[in-house]
């Protein structure tokens, strides 16, 4: 009895032409079209004469909306706290959507979505990961971001916004601690 998992389940299998006419009617894009590597979607970086523009993602048959959404709102809160960190921002379709479905060729609904593209090499390009690199990548996963306590408007660097909820709310009682001088 094997267990069901999205890497069980093939990717989608959709052509450049088609990618080209998705960016097209959805985006209003006349764009070339090159795929790239995904581990369980499929993603074509769109170019306009030769320069990279966007990034078109077509999800796996077994993706569920919802973590779809989930990645578009946690890159809305990483902009919100640090509109500086070099990420890709969702473009909406001509009908103002994020995530749409879309019925290839195939007959298999995909949800696909677009990304402004963001230049820089991958790690699995470098060739070794030296200690400084891997140290600055935790740096850049783990650093404590300004949070906007949503209960009392403070800026809070204290260590219990480490415990703060997604929403960025202070987990002190009615936001009024000693190690956070904005609440004084």
């Amino acid at each position: 009895n094997s267990m069901f998992s999205i890497f069980n389940k093939p990717g989608p299998n959709i052509s450049k032409k088609e990618a080209r006419i998705i960016a097209r009617e959805a985006y209003g894009l006349d764009l070339s079209a090159t795929m790239l590597t995904s581990e369980r979607d499929q993603n074509y970086l769109l170019k306009k004469e030769a320069e990279p523009k966007y990034v078109l993602k077509i999800s796996n048959l077994a993706e569920s909306f919802d973590v779809l959404e989930m990645q578009h709102a946690a890159l809305a809160h990483i902009f919100l706290h640090d509109s500086e960190m070099q990420l890709p921002h969702p473009v909406n379709t001509l009908d103002g959507e994020l995530i749409f479905r879309h019925k290839a060729t195939s007959n298999e609904n995909h949800y696909i979505r677009m990304v402004e593209y963001v230049p820089g090499e991958l790690m699995k390009d470098l060739g070794k990961q030296t200690n400084g690199l891997i140290n600055d990548l935790g740096f850049l996963l783990g650093r404590k971001m300004a949070n906007k306590c949503k209960n009392c408007s403070c800026d809070c660097h204290c260590s219990l916004m480490e415990h703060s909820d997604l929403y960025g709310v202070c987990s002190c009682e009615q936001c009024e601690h000693e190690e956070c001088e904005a609440c004084q």
